[in-house]
């Protein structure tokens, strides 16, 4: 459930024709092996939209022969080869779009992005760190060294560059949570909670930040404080995983009526899929502590049967 922040893509820096474009692609890809007539009507698509693409190419060129100094130029021509998914074209114009102006934030920011998709690294971070020069307040660049960073496994680094997103925009939810996480990798529970506190704070109807926060007080023993963030989370949107995780809490703090209430409401949504196996599990340990070995052995065949068995260190159950 733990993700970084999704990474770059052509969309996220870019706008225009590409998601036209993509779209055409995909239904291709995904249309019926029989239905050849429509194939070939996307093919067509396809093929007509790389024909606009080039004649407006073409015009630029025309407009760039006229005027060879003028940056924008360059630049609308990098963002066709973009929709046109011509990375490296699109590069060498935005490289001449920078050439012309070097303090232009966009063209390095898109150029950056670009270098980042076709995996040259080490040119995207320099674009970045160029872009930080010039500004360093801007947040695309923090945040696209950041997420470097952490793919680099150079946690304490990307730390910094969340830490001053934060600063910038304190508002903006997306350091507190990928601070988070990191802290919650490096081990560092107290500043992990700190940092999920300030998510909360910022996003307090979030389901997945209340969530991150209940399984983070599960892992430090504070089960007072998770049952009180996921009954948050099934006020907001009943959940079966979340009556589940409190239903482990209550059975944590030997309060196995509830608990068994809670794994009785999650088995009823799903009694086949989902988390079923683990409440099973975990209603036939509390049936267990109240004398009820009947029930308990009913409960745990059901959890087997669903192919679950109890890993009580890591609090989840595994599969066969």
């Amino acid at each position: 459930m733990l993700k970084a922040i999704g990474e770059h893509s052509r969309t996220a820096f870019f706008s225009g024709g590409a998601a036209g474009l993509l779209g055409a692609w995909l239904m291709f890809i995904l249309l019926p092996l029989g239905d050849a007539s429509a194939k070939e009507r996307l093919e067509n698509e396809i093929s007509s939209l790389q024909e606009i693409g080039q004649a407006k190419i073409a015009e630029l060129d025309r407009k760039i022969a006229l005027h060879p100094q003028d940056a924008e130029l360059y630049g609308k021509k990098g963002d066709l080869y973009v929709d046109m998914f011509q990375e490296q074209d699109a590069i060498n114009a935005y490289s001449k779009a920078i050439a012309l102006e070097p303090q232009n934030e966009k063209y390095l920011s898109k150029r950056a992005a670009l270098y980042l998709a076709v995996n040259k690294v080490a040119e995207g971070r320099r674009d970045y760190n160029r872009i930080l020069q010039l500004n360093p307040d801007n947040k695309s660049a923090l945040i696209a060294l950041a997420i470097l960073m952490q793919n680099s496994g150079k946690i304490e680094e990307a730390l910094k560059y969340y830490d001053r997103v934060s600063k910038i925009s304190p508002r903006d939810y997306r350091p507190y949570e990928q601070r988070g996480y990191l802290f919650l990798r490096l081990g560092k529970m107290k500043e992990a909670i700190a940092e999920i506190d300030r998510f909360v704070a910022v996003r307090p109807h979030d389901l997945h930040a209340r969530c991150l926060r209940a399984d983070t007080y599960m892992k430090v023993g504070r089960h007072k404080d998770a049952i009180a963030d996921y009954t948050e989370v099934i006020r907001i949107q009943a959940a079966p995983e979340a009556q589940v995780m409190r239903g482990d809490a209550y059975r944590k703090l030997g309060q196995w009526k509830k608990a068994i209430e809670d794994y009785s409401a999650a088995i009823a949504v799903e009694p086949k899929t989902g988390p079923a196996g683990r409440a099973y599990y975990g209603r036939a340990r509390a049936y267990e502590k109240l004398g009820e070995s009947k029930l308990a052995q009913e409960d745990f065949l059901h959890a087997r049967q669903l192919h679950f068995v109890p890993n009580e260190e890591h609090g989840k159950l595994e599969q066969f």
